[in-house]
């Protein structure tokens, strides 16, 4: 299962942001949650936007490298592609707290 981290405008609402997300996601994507502050982190650029966390699976050709990202930042949406760690890989989806969230750096 891939994870993403989508970043919207200042000024933005969270729940516009959620609604512009999920009307962009092909069906195999979906808003996992609202990001936290934890999640953002050290992410430069992020501080003080609405953040939401997208998850799905890659198939016949919606995947996250090859359209879900760009699509998402056509629309102005910064979404960089994090991975779950420890407990929340071995269960294939983000736990609750973003400290364990953690960006895929320059892997892909």
């Amino acid at each position: 299962m891939a994870h993403a981290l989508v970043t919207g405008s200042r000024g933005e609402s969270q729940a516009g942001l959620r609604h512009r997300v999920s009307a962009a996601l092909p069906d195999n994507y979906h808003v996992l949650r609202t990001a936290t502050a934890v999640d953002v982190r050290g992410m430069g650029g992020t501080e003080g936007r609405p953040s939401v966390i997208i998850a799905g699976h890659d198939d016949a050709g919606w995947t996250m490298d090859d359209y879900v990202i760009p699509r998402l930042r056509s629309g102005l949406m910064l979404a960089t592609k994090i991975m779950p760690r420890g407990r929340e890989r071995r269960r294939g989806l983000l736990g609750r707290t973003g400290d364990r969230v953690a960006r895929r750096a320059g892997r892909r």
